[in-house]
């Protein structure tokens, strides 16, 4: 299931679109109990998903 998508390949999301969309799923997904947030590691450089944590 996808809880969120935006960007293409002529694109550039912004940190504030990376925080919104992280937003956005968690809240689609419903409430949690708990959440566990692994930093990635540098072989994540390019995807910024540190960005998120």
């Amino acid at each position: 299931m996808i809880y969120y998508q935006n960007g293409s390949p002529n694109n550039n999301l912004t940190h504030e679109d990376l925080k919104k969309g992280l937003y956005e799923a968690l809240n689609l997904i419903g409430e949690k109990q708990k959440v566990l947030a692994i930093p990635p590691d540098y072989t994540r450089l390019p995807s910024r998903a540190g960005e998120l944590t």
